[in-house]
């Protein structure tokens, strides 16, 4: 069958197997569901005009893809996606004059490769604080592990073009060992175990040919339709083996001098809790004579959250400590954990866990 010669593998016609290298795709396994589904808020729903169609305005094209168009007078999204059974890939484009705050609802708990290849973009849950809260800049991307939940996708002024793809979770945790895939084996872990709690790994750079390699999925030919599965495959399988390379040369690099700092500023933040002492990131950098910039970014580097946001998880996880098994009093928590003031204290407690200071030593007593 000539149709697949151009692709760097091989085609078995009578089980519909198609091989890439190391990696086997079934053709005629059930199709993916659409793992991302992205809302209209209420308040724009009445001047947003929605269409099933791609504008001729539109940057890229996918070919054989689904399209949903929202118009409004103040930004404008373009959603395209391509089921290829194994594997689905999503091009997003945005042009906004405002901030947008987007509910979106993720279906099934999936590993996402997700690329900023303009603008920036934020995942997170605002009504639960200790969650994950994504951000990827622009020309960055990440590989994410995200549970069925719904989520808050933040996109600022301006205009932004994002794609990300997901395997099937089927074939990824096909092979037990997950040999080839040790740099995401706590990810497929959290898959295989199917896990609430999000996750990522660090932030890493979009170079040229990851660019080249997402834009040519918006080929200008227009593939036959037989080829279009094994075109998709061939793309995420040659993404993903770059993002394997990636973070191998990341691992390299933060294994040095970041890596011991941040490990160092961490065992500090973990002695300063519970001497009531208020945790101020620029005095953690003053310790180790660097710069708030420097800790911060190459914390969200790594970790894919801010140093704040993971002193705030330690104070409020150890405030909850001295309120359950210490059975400490809100005033007592509070003077440990940094605060002068209880009612602040609890106000900020309460955003974090959902529940009050109080209410939780309700809970104990019962």
């Amino acid at each position: 069958m000539a149709i697949w010669t151009t692709y760097t593998g091989s085609f078995c016609p009578k089980f519909g197997i198609y091989h890439i290298d190391d990696w086997i795709f079934l053709l005629h396994t059930n199709a993916m569901e659409k793992p991302v589904l992205l809302d209209m808020p209420l308040y724009f729903e009445g001047e947003a005009q929605y269409k099933e169609k791609c504008p001729p305005t539109v940057t890229h094209r996918l070919a054989y893809a689904d399209c949903s168009y929202w118009k409004h007078p103040a930004f404008s999204i373009i959603e395209q996606w391509y089921d290829a059974r194994d594997a689905f890939i999503c091009l997003l484009e945005i042009n906004t004059r405002i901030t947008l705050d987007l509910p979106v609802n993720c279906q099934r708990h999936d590993l996402y490769w997700l690329y900023a290849l303009r603008g920036s973009l934020t995942l997170d849950q605002p009504e639960d604080a200790s969650a994950m809260e994504l951000t990827i800049p622009h020309a960055h991307y990440c590989i994410a592990y995200i549970p069925p939940d719904d989520f808050n996708l933040r996109i600022p002024q301006g205009k932004h073009l994002f794609f990300y793809f997901v395997i099937k979770s089927d074939w990824l945790l096909r092979r037990p060992s997950a040999a080839g895939l040790e740099e995401i084996q706590s990810h497929l872990a959290k898959l295989r175990a199917r896990l609430m709690e999000s996750a990522s790994t660090g932030i890493l750079h979009i170079y040229d040919y990851h660019r080249q390699h997402i834009i040519s999925t918006a080929a200008p030919s227009k593939p036959l339709h037989v080829e279009q599965d094994c075109f998709v495959y061939h793309k995420v399988v040659e993404l993903l083996s770059r993002s394997l390379s990636d973070l191998t040369k990341m691992d390299e690099q933060m294994g040095s001098r970041p890596m011991q700092l941040l490990s160092a500023v961490h065992e500090l933040i973990r002695q300063k809790l519970g001497t009531g002492e208020h945790i101020v990131i620029s005095h953690l950098a003053e310790a180790f004579d660097v710069s708030p910039t420097y800790l911060n970014r190459i914390h969200r580097a790594h970790y894919a959250s801010s140093l704040k946001r993971y002193i705030d998880q330690q104070k409020f996880e150890f405030a909850r400590f001295l309120l359950a098994e210490q059975q400490l009093s809100v005033n007592d928590a509070a003077h440990l954990s940094g605060y002068t003031q209880a009612s602040s204290f609890t106000k900020q407690f309460t955003l974090f866990f959902g529940f009050s200071p109080s209410e939780l030593s309700r809970k104990d007593d019962d």
